[in-house]
């Protein structure tokens, strides 16, 4: 009986109480409403609401405790509520224990005081919401409407301003906040500086895929056909083999059409080259006759210095230029060498550049080449740029000096980029203008051997941005749209470059850098790098060199073996710094079995062009072997010879 009136009596004092706190933050809000009629600052009033629902969200919480323990602590304890607990912690009360009574409004002196130290924290009001039971009062649905004023999807400047400054005061928020993130390398910037590509250059079809059954027969000098060498049918063959399995792989000389204007010297020209890659017996035996036919209408002509004087009777003209160039190209012996030279010379002496007589022949001026050919500035400059390319090609080979001296072909690049109508230029066109290039920095290279290898080194940079302007040029993407004609360009970019990084690597060694000199390492690594690319792509199917190995020219054989034997060097005992750095790395066994599985491929199609043929009746058969079959089969035992080693 005592413990129940003693709750009852518990029970009274705390809705007293109550009673008395709610009536006292009423009368508080309401003081505050007049006064803010009264303010144009909106923002004070805004501030004090908070304030005040602040409190009462506190104090309802502490409310809820029926214990005396509570009661007592209400205007203790309440003051010193720890600031750093924001409203979204406090937990919300589903029910009412009391109904507020609207007797009191004085405020207590520990209410007032908890007030004032809840006056700077605004951020309460995003707990307005969750504050408990005491805004379920009729008497406090004006701080209702507040809190859904600041609710915080729509929070006015002021209060977002005030909720940022809350989290920064606290430091793992900072922290958070002020957090950086790992930043992007600066290579991811450099894809921007490379030359984009433009539209893709068209591709001019070769004039001598279809030659017509009349072909050469207009020309009144004679040719190969009437001199009995091959019928008609057979040279139309051979010029049809030309434009699908040796033309795609050359340097893009300019074609003429295969009509009965051809003059007698380029048709002796193609038909030697096509019937040394034929793959009948038969045509292959027709090589030696036509190669002599063709050296008989040339060599005659052939200059014996710079100042000797053209012959208007040669009959030279722009075919037979890139007549002379197309057979020195597929040709390394000395013959091929003086073709080569004769048509650098003739290029400079067949036609007249000004003058009443500009744009034609020395021959056709005088009547001896019917007919006219109507050749116009960018058909002499394709002829000059041919026989450029010959000519260097022919020096790298042999190691002599070209008959004119070698300047830059950019200057005559240029009226290649737009033809006659303002239509941008070929493929062929591109592809002939970066051949001469690397044709002029080898030429260079080679000059350069003995004046120090960081020269050399200079010239691999310029060999690299010139293959990196005409790809951008070309316009042909990595794996898709790629044809012949490009990957003879790359494949001609990485050979030349390997070339002269041997160069480079040789210039080292003589100026008596040793092998474990860090320049001279830097160049091997460098040089062996171009040299297996060089070999890859040869053997990448895609790229189409696999089945015409044998239909490359002459300087890409050459290339080819120095990029072999340069890679066995490094293998080989001789070279035991290398040697061991290869093996450590596990290396030296992929180069060698690339290279010999290379060296296999190359030696067999090379034999297929291997022909026996009969010199003179009654004597043994003789074999007619590519020419560069010879050198094959030497770099063949050294590779044998380094393999026993291993």
């Amino acid at each position: 009986m005592g413990s129940a009136l003693l709750q009852d009596e518990w029970r009274i004092q705390t809705d007293e109480t109550l009673s008395r706190l709610v009536g006292a933050i009423d009368a508080l809000v309401q003081h505050q409403q007049e006064a803010g009629e009264e303010d144009s600052g909106m923002g004070r009033k805004r501030k004090a609401k908070v304030e005040i629902d602040d409190g009462a969200s506190r104090y309802a919480q502490a409310s809820s405790r029926n214990t005396m323990d509570s009661i007592k602590d209400v205007t203790g304890t309440v003051g010193g509520y720890p600031a750093s607990v924001g409203s979204h912690h406090l937990p919300s009360t589903s029910t009412s224990r009391y109904q507020p009574a609207t007797g009191s409004t004085a405020m207590t002196p520990q209410l007032e005081a908890y007030l004032r130290s809840t006056s700077r924290r605004p951020s309460l009001a995003f707990g307005m919401d969750q504050a408990g039971p005491i805004l379920n009062d009729p008497h406090t649905t004006h701080l209702q409407s507040s809190a859904a004023a600041l609710d915080p999807f729509t929070l006015p400047p002021q209060a977002e301003s005030s909720t940022r400054s809350v989290d920064s005061s606290n430091p793992i928020r900072a922290a958070l906040k002020v957090r950086g993130s790992l930043p992007l390398p600066s290579i991811a910037t450099i894809a921007n500086n490379y030359l984009p590509l433009g539209s893709p250059l068209a591709l001019r079809p070769s004039q001598y895929r279809f030659p017509g059954p009349t072909l050469g027969s207009a020309d009144p000098r004679l040719d190969a056909i009437r001199l009995g060498l091959l019928p008609s049918h057979t040279a139309r063959s051979l010029f049809s083999s030309y434009a699908k399995h040796i033309e795609p792989f050359s340097f893009c000389f300019p074609d003429f059409p295969s009509t009965s204007n051809l003059t007698p010297v380029l048709l002796s020209s193609i038909t030697t080259v096509s019937s040394l890659h034929s793959t009948s017996h038969q045509l292959r035996s027709l090589y030696l006759r036509l190669r002599t036919d063709f050296l008989d209408r040339t060599h005659p002509y052939a200059p014996l210095s710079p100042s000797d004087e053209f012959n208007p009777e040669s009959g030279i003209g722009t075919e037979e230029v890139i007549g002379a160039c197309i057979f020195s190209t597929y040709d390394p012996s000395p013959h091929g060498r003086q073709t080569a030279r004769a048509a650098r010379w003739w290029s400079e002496k067949y036609s007249y550049e000004s003058g009443p007589h500009a744009g034609l022949t020395v021959g056709e001026m005088v009547a001896i080449l019917p007919p006219v050919r109507n050749v116009n500035t960018q058909d002499r400059v394709r002829v000059w740029l041919s026989a450029f390319i010959a000519e260097l090609h022919r020096c790298e080979i042999h190691g002599r000096e070209a008959i004119m001296e070698a300047v830059s072909p950019c200057s005559y690049a240029q009226s290649l980029q737009l033809d006659a109508n303002g239509v941008a230029g070929t493929k062929q066109d591109a592809c002939l203008v970066f051949y001469a290039r690397i044709a002029y920095l080898v030429a260079k290279a080679r000059e350069t051997s003995g004046g120090g290898a960081e020269g050399l080194l200079e010239l691999t940079r310029q060999v690299t941005k010139s293959w990196c302007e005409t790809r951008a040029l070309l316009g042909t993407e990595v794996e898709r749209g790629r044809d012949t004609y490009d990957n003879t360009l790359d494949l001609h970019y990485t050979l030349a470059k390997a070339s002269i990084y041997i160069r480079a690597h040789n210039a080292l060694s003589s100026e008596g850098a040793g092998e474990a000199a860090a320049e001279v390492v830097t160049c091997s690594q460098a040089c062996k790098s171009a040299c297996l690319d060089s070999i890859r792509l040869l053997m990448r199917e895609k790229a189409g060199f696999l089945g015409n190995l044998a239909a490359l020219p002459a300087i890409y054989h050459y290339w080819i073996v120095g990029c072999v034997i340069f890679l066995l060097q490094l293998c080989s005992p001789e070279r035991m710094f290398y040697r061991l750095g290869l093996m450590l790395n596990g290396e030296i066994d992929e180069v060698l079995w690339l290279v010999g599985l290379f060296m296999e491929q190359y030696v067999s199609e090379l034999d297929g062009c291997s022909t026996r043929i009969v010199v003179e009746e009654g004597e043994e058969e003789e074999v007619m072997k590519h020419p560069a079959m010879e050198a094959a089969l030497a770099v063949g035992e050294m590779l044998a010879s380094v393999q026993a080693t291993i």
